[in-house]
């Protein structure tokens, strides 16, 4: 049986690379740039949209309770 190199997968178009390599091109590197960018512009639109929610939900408690 022959064995493979030691290898890993591109995270993005699974493609074999090197191990030492992070992505299997620039195309791909750009590609997770991207997405690590809308990923952390989602996950601070959440944050403030659940503040948002919460101080609300606070105001709603102290100012109905009279």
């Amino acid at each position: 049986m022959e064995k493979l190199m030691e290898h890993k997968h591109c995270p993005i178009c699974q493609g074999v690379m090197p191990r030492e390599d992070m992505f299997c091109s620039d195309e791909c590197k750009g590609n997770y740039e991207g997405l690590a960018k809308k990923r952390k512009r989602s996950m601070w639109i959440f944050y403030i949209i659940m503040g948002a929610m919460f101080a609300y939900l606070l105001i709603t408690m102290f100012l109905g309770s009279k």
